[in-house]
C-alpha cells in the first residue's frame, strides 16, 4: 500500500501494517528501523526545456527562478524537495500534485520542472516522456529505511528483509552496508 508517511505510521501503530518503507527525513516517531539506501533526487523536465537538455549534472544554482512543481502538503517527499528547491532559490508553483504520476504529467504538459526520487524516476519519467538529469555534488537525497513497531516479534525477519533489500538496491544511491543504522 502506498500512502503518506503519517498514514503509514498510524497503520504501524494500529497493527494493521507490520512494516513500511519510509524516508528517515520524515517524522517517523518511535519505531525500529534499518537503513536501506540513499535515494538521490534528480531533475525532471520536458525534453525541450533548457534545464533538461544539458548533459552535465545539474547544479542547484541552475534552478534559481525556475518554476518547480511539487507534491501536495502531507507528502514527506514534498518537504524534502521543497527544502532543496528553496535553498536553490527556485519558486514553487501554486498548484500541486497529489501523486508522482500526476506530478510528471503536469511537467510533461509544460507547467514547470520537478524533482523526483531517483528510485521512481525511470518509471515516472518514461511514462510522461520527460528528461532526467542527475544533480551535482552535493547531491540532494533522502534516506530510505524499513521501519516497524518496537518489540515486534517479526523484527528478526524484518532485519533479514532489510538486508536483502539493501544488497539488491540499484545504482549510485546505494549505501554501504557498514554504514547502516540500527535502533
Amino acid at each position: 500500500m502506498e500512502d503518506k508517511t503519517e498514514t503509514l505510521i498510524h497503520s504501524l501503530d494500529a497493527g494493521t501494517l507490520d512494516a513500511a518503507l519510509l524516508a528517515l527525513e520524515a517524522e517517523i516517531g518511535d519505531v525500529e528501523h534499518e537503513v536501506l539506501a540513499n535515494d538521490p533526487f534528480v531533475l525532471a523536465t520536458r525534453p525541450d526545456d533548457p534545464l533538461g537538455t544539458k548533459r552535465a549534472p545539474a547544479k542547484a544554482a541552475e534552478l534559481r527562478d525556475a518554476s518547480v512543481l511539487l507534491l501536495d502538503d502531507g507528502h514527506c517527499f514534498r518537504d524534502q524537495a521543497l527544502a532543496f528547491c528553496s535553498s536553490a532559490k527556485a519558486h514553487e508553483l501554486e498548484f500541486r500534485a497529489t501523486s508522482l504520476p500526476t506530478l510528471v504529467h503536469m511537467v510533461a504538459g509544460g507547467a514547470g520542472v520537478t524533482v523526483l526520487p531517483q528510485l521512481a524516476a525511470p518509471t515516472e519519467a518514461q511514462r510522461a516522456g520527460l528528461r532526467v538529469r542527475a544533480f551535482a555534488t552535493p547531491v540532494p537525497h533522502r534516506t530510505l529505511a524499513l521501519v516497524w513497531r518496537k518489540r515486534s516479534p517479526l523484527a528478526p525477519a524484518l532485519r533479514k528483509l532489510a538486508s536483502t533489500i539493501r544488497e539488491a538496491y540499484p545504482g549510485p544511491g546505494k549505501r554501504p552496508s557498514q554504514a547502516r543504522s540500527r535502533f
